[in-house]
């Protein structure tokens, strides 16, 4: 696995996890580019909850902070919750399961949104207590 300072590295295309010492990325065979000039923005990748009339939804949101103030870097598409059975208990949070219908929405949810990042130059620099959570910068 590629690192940075320990924090494991994704590519930039595809948001799949980089093998050590990788020059092209092995899922989709994008160029691997480490290190880059930094504009001092910071980034935080979280869950939105949120109902329209009886309907429950979740999206993840890209919260920035940088020298021009706070702004959202991304968004995920909004995902149903009452019909894919969620609790959205946040203790109760876990990795999706991908052979679950809810989970593989989520999942790839999640996944896109950490492309449009990636591909926006912004690079993975930690992660939250829970899975969706995530620390970029750029």
């Amino acid at each position: 696995m590629l690192t940075s300072g320990g924090t494991p590295l994704f590519c930039a295309q595809c948001a799949a996890l980089l093998l050590a010492d990788a020059a092209y990325c092995s899922k989709c065979g994008g160029k691997v580019f480490v290190g880059s000039a930094s504009r001092g923005e910071h980034c935080d990748v979280t869950t939105h909850w949120y109902k329209v009339r009886r309907t429950h939804y979740l999206e993840f949101v890209a919260n920035a902070v940088g020298p021009g103030g706070t702004f959202v870097a991304g968004t995920s598409a909004r995902t149903d919750m009452p019909s894919l059975g969620f609790d959205n208990d946040q203790d109760t949070v876990k990795p999706p399961s991908t052979a679950s219908r809810r989970g593989m929405l989520l999942f790839e949810a999640h996944q896109r949104l950490l492309a449009e990042l990636l591909r926006d130059g912004w690079t993975v620099t930690g992660q939250g207590r829970y899975w969706y959570q995530a620390r970029l910068s750029r």
